[in-house]
Parts: structure tokens; sequence; C-alpha cells
């Protein structure tokens, strides 16, 4: 439960740099794949606010999967498939980040996924 907490707070300060996006910070560099400097355009803002969604959802599966936080009460077949899907997101979001053309980016979200990619691991497979 410990690593499933963890990590639920790591997703919730990715949705805080999230939520700076989304009410105009300049940080397009570091996100997206770099491609945009400044302030990110409406559509990557609605990127963003879905980005937070998922997040939250995310975080929201992991804790309910041991039986805490507001998903709790969802059926553990809908949490068993969620927390899947945080997996593979997590494992995603290593390659992606590591990978990106953006040096700003890969420096960043590189170590933050890998500290998320760790985390989830161990709350999915350490318990």
């Amino acid at each position: 439960m410990f690593f499933a907490e963890l990590a639920s707070y790591a997703f919730y300060l990715v949705c805080l740099f999230q939520l700076a996006l989304v009410f105009g910070a300049p940080w397009g560099e570091y996100t997206m794949g770099g491609q945009t400097k400044g302030k990110l355009p409406v559509q990557g803002r609605v990127t963003a606010v879905i980005s937070i969604l998922v997040l939250l959802l995310m975080a929201g599966a992991l804790q309910a999967k041991f039986g805490i936080g507001l998903l709790a009460t969802w059926p553990s077949a809908v949490i068993t498939v969620l927390v899947w899907l945080t997996f593979g997101y997590a494992v995603l979001g290593f390659v992606m980040n590591w990978i990106t053309r953006s040096k700003k980016e890969r420096m960043v979200w590189g170590p933050v996924a890998t500290v998320l990619l760790v985390l989830v691991s161990l709350a999915v497979f350490g318990n």
C-alpha cells in the first residue's frame, strides 16, 4: 500500500504541472515533444486537461487496489483493469520520455517517468 500511495502522490504532482500548463505556464518545451515554446496553444491545453483526468484516474486506481481512496467502492474487476493500464502507461511514459527529441523534456521527465515506473511497479507487483 505504501508504494501505491507514493505513486499516487507522484501522479498528483504531475497533475500540478499539467494544471499550470492549462493556465498558461510557459513550459511548452517541457511537454508533448517540446514542440511549443512558451505557452501551449488551446489544443495543447485541452490535452493537458485530459492528462489530468487520466492521471487522477490512475492514482485513484492504485489507491483503490488497497481499498482506499475515492474509487475504493468500484468493482474489483474494473480496478484491476485500471491498475494494469496504469502500469502500461508508466512503461510507455518511461520509454517516450527517454526517447523524446526534446532535451529539456527528456532531462525533466525522464527521471520523473523512471520514478513513476518504479513506484507503480512496486505497487502492482510488490503486494
